[in-house]
């Protein structure tokens, strides 16, 4: 009942000073600005355009707020050989990034705590999680949980 999905951009939303305890991102961190997401390990105007974007994140965020990440690195065993995943055949590893760069950038925006994990992709709401390792040969999925 205390659940709303408003389909607008980050940068546009304003939420007349409410405050969120949870923010989700799920499969979606890598898609908020897909041409600075690309570079964004290596191009400074990327990285603070997501800079900007997890700086109005932590804005909107109650002290202690959680920040949840569900996604897939381009750090895998696919990626190196520049094919498609079965497992994830959709996915467009260039436009994908792992999460060490996504802590950075949250660490830049004053997020705290960090704890990465790799769940189970098909079971990532429950507490099934498997080992770094064979997430790299199946699709690579991560969870980043980031206090505010």
């Amino acid at each position: 009942d205390n659940i709303e999905c408003i389909p607008q951009a980050i940068e546009e939303f304003h939420p007349n000073g409410i405050k969120f305890d949870i923010v989700l991102s799920n499969m979606s961190i890598n898609h908020l600005d897909e041409d600075a997401c690309v570079n964004l390990d290596k191009d400074i105007a990327a990285q603070e355009k997501y800079l900007g974007i997890f700086k109005k994140i932590r804005s909107l965020m109650n002290p202690n707020g959680k920040f949840i990440i569900l996604d897939n690195s381009n750090r895998n065993f696919f990626w190196i050989f520049k094919k498609r995943s079965p497992f994830c055949p959709n996915i467009n590893w260039r436009k994908h990034q792992p999460p060490e760069v996504w802590i950075k950038l949250l660490k830049e925006a004053e997020f705290t705590n960090p704890k990465i994990s790799w769940p189970s992709r098909y079971y990532y709401l429950l507490s099934l999680y498997c080992p770094k390792i064979i997430s790299y040969f199946i699709d690579s999925f991560f969870r980043i949980e980031r206090e505010s």
